[in-house]
């Protein structure tokens, strides 16, 4: 409580303590939990699906590219029934994290199928997002935003032929990042025990 005593809460009921930043004496502590770390979730040449509702008004030639993906019924319950996907190729993409705090995607250049449109475009986009951007302007005329979350939006292929979002490797990278801070502060506190022992 802010002005101290009793809690109201149940009993066995469970919380989150947080600290900021400048109260944590540690500075060990600091810098395991603020550390960079970048992981390689897919490399170069890796084919993308990108989720895109199609206008109705679309030319023959625009239709050509829109395919649909074979994945399981939780994830097909997220996306719209007007849902199809669009192939890419990426550079490769690495998941950027802070600690245990996910920064961001990196992924390089996307490259995009050779439409015939007269939305004047680059082969090549800058980013996920920018290919995302580039696609809904392109088949999703009617949108007045051409934005969208990349996580839940591109798909990958995974080992079993089904395709997933990204987010789900995100989720995966984070999960990797937390044992390694674990790690990392168990060793910590291990060798301060060795020496206050020795």
């Amino acid at each position: 409580m802010v002005y101290g005593g009793n809690i109201p809460v149940r009993e066995g009921a469970t919380g989150v303590l947080q600290l900021q930043e400048d109260h944590i004496k540690d500075k060990e502590l600091i810098s395991i939990l603020k550390r960079k770390q970048v992981f390689k979730i897919l490399e170069a040449d890796t084919p993308l699906m990108i989720a895109v509702s199609p206008s109705e008004n679309l030319s023959q030639e625009l239709k050509k590219h829109l395919k649909n993906i074979k994945t399981n019924f939780y994830r097909a319950s997220l996306l719209g029934s007007n849902d199809q996907f669009i192939e890419v190729i990426s550079s490769g993409i690495s998941l950027v994290l802070e600690g245990l705090n996910p920064k961001g995607i990196e992924s390089g250049t996307i490259l995009l199928p050779s439409i015939d449109t007269q939305v004047d475009f680059s082969r090549t986009a800058n980013s996920l997002n920018h290919a995302l951007t580039i696609l809904s302007e392109i088949y999703e005329t009617e949108r007045i935003s051409h934005t969208g979350n990349i996580y839940k939006r591109v798909f990958y292929k995974d080992t079993n032929d089904y395709w997933y979002p990204i987010e789900d490797l995100r989720t995966d990278g984070i999960d990797f990042s937390e044992r390694e801070v674990l790690k990392s502060l168990w060793s910590s506190v291990n060798n301060k025990l060795t020496k206050k022992l020795t």
